[in-house]
This record gives structure tokens, C-alpha cells and sequence, in this order.
């Protein structure tokens, strides 16, 4: 029976909670003091843990961060009132929590994103044990004939590649490579289309919920485009971040936050002709923060997009062509409202993606994926022309 975990400091709130979700097939165990509730992590195992953001003495990103040690396989959630953007990006980016919950909270729409957790939570305890079983049966098989392994020799360490590019976070514990690609361009541009779009075209089961972090006159969208992510033959499982930037200029703190240890970026730009100074600060912003955060832009996994082509008065075909003639990047069209040259851009991200992954983790050779089968574990987004 999961065993779930409820930490608030206020006690009504947490009676609501506990009322909202009590089940027979659930054991809950209920906390107003965060302090305690760490006490208790150290003698009972927990399926998921649901913690407020805002608490006296111990905030919930500092809490899950802790139990995120102690017990890595418990689903992290955060609730709370308050949208700070960077306490929301600490929570994702260090306690790596599945879903932030904003208070008041949709009934419905709680117990099904704890149904979600304790399913995502199943599967990923389900892959860790097909895992083992392989490596189990390569164990058998003499030492020339195997094709490879994950170990700390093979990949140094984590998220640093030997060409200064590499950022994938890879976990040796829990044998996990989360890949991070970031959409990024100036404001208005359509990179948040971009993501909405894609986010439409793929199939259920390959994404997880879209979520909003709103900030003053712009936001920034995230999701998982492989919750239980795919495992490769070598037991190896690889996970999917994807993330737009906010465009707006006072957000550049933003910026360099999402945009660190991203794996590949789609720069996305607007066609018009008015739109061109626009396009040319955001380009140099990204080179300028991609260096401020430690990523090597000359060998990022780099595509451009021009959106918009359904406009009046945009740049020609031809006259882009012409300007970024010089530039190593692929260069494509789009009109991201209706779709036309989403899935085309984001399957040209994976080549350079893959060709650096492979290069920095050797997934052909060590865990039998090539750029075919990386692909289509996407669900062969953008094969076609």
C-alpha cells in the first residue's frame, strides 16, 4: 500500500488534505512540523511527499532536498500560495520535485496529479528492477561479448563532457541521463507556441503536464516531454526537459537560470522585418549568458527558427538565408501558431543533441542507441519532411 506524507505547518490545512485524499488503498501520515516530518524519514519508506513551500524554521524546497538524499525514490510535490519565480526554479532544479500545486487547489485536480506521482513513482521502481535484471543476465555473458556498461570511468563526471559541452545530468545511483533542451528568443517570438504546440502534437503517454511560472508581462513554460522516460538496452533510463526562456529583458536572471545546463537550444526568431534589431540583441544575449553559465556556445547543439512567416511584411526566405549564410546552424521556417515547422525544428535539435550525448556518454556504443532509436523513443516527432 503507498505510504504518502503531508507536511504544512497549518493544521487545517492539513485536515483538507488528508480528507481530500483519504482512501483505503493509501497509508497517510500527517506533519505540521518539517522538523519531525525528517525525523520520521529516517525510519519509514514514503511513495510521495507533499510538503507546503512557505513553513517557519524549514521551507519545503530545503525539506525536499533533504528527503530527495534519504529516500530518492519518493515523488516530491510542492504547494503553496505564493509564485516566486525562483523559489519555484530552486524546487525544480535542486529538490527536483514532479509537480509545484498552487493553493487553492482543484480537488480533482490534486488526487489525480497524486495518482499521476504514484504511477510515475511504480514505473520508475518497475525499469530500475528491468534494469537490474539485464545487467544480471550481462553478468553471464563473457567480457568480450558484452556491449558495454555505465560506470564513473566511462562517463567521468557528472555533466562534464570532455569537450567542455556536455551539461546532461546524469545520476550513476539511480542510472539516469535527463537531457534539458531550452526554446529561447526575444519577447513575442513564439517560443512559448513553440512549446505549446509540441506539447500538442505528441503522443500522452511520452509527456507530462505543461506548467506556467508567470512572471511580470511575460512567462515561462516547462514540461516533461518523458515522465517515466525511455530505458536503453544497457539498463541506461533517459528522461526529457523541456523549457522556454522569458523574453522580457528584466528577466535576464531568468534566463541564465533555465538556460544553465542545457543540452540544446532552439533559438527562436521573429520574421518580421521591424523585428530584426530585436532579433539580433536576444541572439547576442543568448552567446553572451550561455557563456555566464558555463556552456561551451560554440559547440551548443544550436538551431535557429524564424516564426511567423505567415505575416506581412517579413524578411524573405532568400534575404535570411543570405545574412546567416556565415552561420554553422541549421536555419528553419515556421508558423508555430498552426503547427507548420514545430515538430521539423525540434527533430533538428535532436541530431546535434544526440551526436553530443554520444560523444560525451557513448550511447551507441555502451547502451545500444543510436540517433534512430533516440528519435523514436520520441515518438518519431518531425521524420517526416
Amino acid at each position: 500500500m503507498p505510504r504518502i506524507m503531508l507536511v504544512d505547518d497549518e493544521p487545517n490545512v492539513l485536515r483538507a488534505l488528508e480528507r481530500l485524499l483519504a482512501s483505503p488503498q493509501l497509508e497517510i501520515e500527517c506533519f505540521d512540523d518539517p522538523e519531525q516530518a525528517l525525523r520520521r524519514i529516517h525510519t519509514a519508506t514514503f511513495d510521495l511527499v507533499l510538503s507546503d513551500f512557505r513553513m517557519p524554521r524549514l521551507d519545503g524546497v530545503e525539506l525536499l532536498k533533504q528527503i530527495r538524499v534519504m529516500q530518492p525514490d519518493a515523488m516530491r510535490l510542492i504547494l503553496s500560495a505564493h509564485t516566486d519565480l525562483q523559489a519555484i526554479l530552486s524546487a525544480i532544479n535542486e529538490a527536483e520535485i514532479y509537480r509545484f500545486i498552487a493553493k487553492p487547489w482543484d480537488p480533482y485536480d490534486l488526487k489525480r496529479t497524486i495518482d499521476q506521482a504514484l504511477a510515475h513513482r511504480a514505473m520508475l521502481v518497475e525499469n530500475r528492477r528491468l534494469a537490474q535484471q539485464v545487467r544480471n543476465q550481462q553478468e553471464q555473458i563473457p567480457p568480450g561479448d558484452r556491449a558495454g556498461g555505465v560506470g564513473r570511468g566511462r562517463f567521468g563526471a557528472a555533466g562534464s563532457g570532455s569537450d567542455g559541452v556536455g551539461m546532461a545530468d546524469y545520476d550513476e545511483e539511480q542510472r539516469r541521463l535527463t537531457v534539458k533542451l531550452v526554446y529561447y528568443g526575444p519577447a513575442q517570438s513564439g517560443k512559448t507556441t513553440n512549446l505549446m504546440r509540441l506539447h500538442d502534437l505528441l503522443q500522452p503517454e511520452l509527456k507530462g503536464e505543461m506548467m506556467t511560472l508567470e512572471t511580470r508581462n511575460d512567462r515561462t513554460l516547462f514540461f516533461d516531454l518523458l515522465p517515466l522516460g525511455f530505458t536503453a538496452p544497457s539498463g541506461l533510463m533517459i528522461k526529457f526537459k523541456l523549457f522556454t526562456v522569458p523574453g522580457q529583458v528584466q528577466h535576464d536572471s531568468t534566463r541564465k537560470a533555465v538556460l544553465s545546463r542545457a543540452d540544446g537550444v532552439v533559438f527562436v526568431a521573429d520574421s518580421q522585418r521591424s523585428q530584426s534589431a530585436n532579433n539580433g540583441e536576444s541572439f547576442d544575449n543568448l552567446a553572451a549568458n550561455a557563456a555566464r553559465v558555463g556552456l561551451d556556445f560554440e559547440h551548443l547543439p544550436l538551431v535557429v527558427q524564424f516564426n511567423k512567416r505567415d505575416l506581412a511584411d517579413v524578411l524573405s526566405e532568400e534575404e535570411i538565408l543570405d545574412r546567416w549564410r556565415q552561420a554553422p546552424w541549421p536555419i528553419l521556417f515556421s508558423v508555430a501558431l498552426v503547427g507548420d515547422g514545430v515538430a521539423e525544428t525540434f527533430h533538428a535539435l535532436l541530431q546535434p543533441v544526440y551526436a553530443a550525448l554520444d560523444r560525451q556518454f557513448r550511447l551507441r556504443a555502451d547502451h545500444g542507441v543510436d540517433q534512430a532509436a533516440f528519435v523514436a523513443a520520441l515518438g518519431g516527432m518531425g521524420a517526416a519532411a
